[in-house]
């Protein structure tokens, strides 16, 4: 449907049991955030399909051994898997009455139609993060050189030197962090303290010279490397009682995918009775870890 279609015939009902006169003139809607969402999509492998499932096969790469002269190659040993995403339907509804849209005018349609949409990205950032938490393949690192969620102490927190033991561990197993592709999605909290460790002369190096530096404030989009994104990332517990914090450190467009059976969209439904509209918001959407291997999952306090 047309958009300048759409917003015409929208129309909105917000429920309220003390709602004031309307003005005949109003000031556009302020959305407010429904939480940390930064748009994951964009980190994925984005495969767009119209079936039921999406079957992605992986291949381990073989090893190669000493052979002499005329002596048969043996026999390569590699690890074969499919992995399944089977996209499910999410989506809400918003009903929209004539005399609001009379009242409130186009721009306050204009308005929810972004709350619909910034609800929708944010559920599909959490589909994506569900994936990352569920995959019992991936290697857990607690800080501290601990061995357990529930021995961590308040002194267990992100810095940067701890960035860079992981940054070898991934380096060890034969990725190559010098590439910028790599993301950290962490906790607000997470990403405060590991800012706070790094001291001011130390930022130009960190920041890969791509961040700000000023007398207040230090503001940097990547660290040794490392794009570095706030998220809705899983917590826990300590044995005390402390909030733990799930970070991932996975490579961008590599070691997860989304499979899109359908784009988030608003279809219009009108009720000629109750004399408005509903307007349905919806997508269908799966995401799976393709590459364990290629993941760290990361806990602190």
């Amino acid at each position: 449907m047309n958009r300048k279609i759409l917003l015409r015939r929208l129309k909105e009902a917000i429920t309220s049991t003390s709602l004031p006169e309307l003005p005949q003139w109003t000031l556009p809607l302020t959305v407010l955030p429904p939480g940390v969402t930064p748009g994951l999509m964009d980190i994925c492998r984005v495969i767009k399909t119209r079936g039921k499932r999406v079957v992605i096969t992986t291949i381990t790469t073989p090893t190669f051994a000493d052979i002499a002269e005329g002596e048969v190659p043996p026999d390569a040993t590699q690890e074969i898997r499919n992995i399944v995403i089977e996209p499910k339907e999410y989506g809400t509804k918003q009903f929209v009455s004539e005399q609001v849209v009379e009242d409130w005018g186009e721009q306050q349609l204009k308005d929810i139609e972004k709350s619909l949409r910034r609800g929708g990205l944010r559920k599909i950032d959490e589909v994506i993060i569900t994936a990352l938490a569920s995959d019992e393949n991936i290697t857990v690192i607690y800080a501290g050189g601990k061995s357990a969620e529930a021995d961590l102490t308040s002194e267990d927190k992100f810095t940067w030197e701890f960035l860079i033991e992981l940054r070898m561990l991934m380096g060890a197993r034969g990725y190559d962090l010098s590439s910028g592709e790599w993301v950290l999605l962490m906790n607000p909290k997470q990403q405060a303290d590991l800012l706070k460790s790094i001291d001011k002369g130390f930022v130009r190096l960190a920041a890969d010279g791509i961040g700000k530096i000023d007398d207040n404030w230090i503001e940097f989009p990547k660290l040794f490397r490392i794009r570095l994104i706030s998220a809705d990332v899983p917590t826990g517990s300590t044995s005390s009682g402390l909030t733990t914090y799930h970070a991932f450190l996975l490579k961008s467009v590599y070691s997860i995918a989304l499979a899109i059976a359908r784009d988030l969209r608003i279809q219009v439904e009108r009720d000629i009775q109750r004399r408005g509209l509903y307007l349905v918001a919806s997508t269908r959407v799966g995401a799976a870890v393709i590459d364990p291997n290629s993941v760290l999952r990361i806990v602190t306090t």
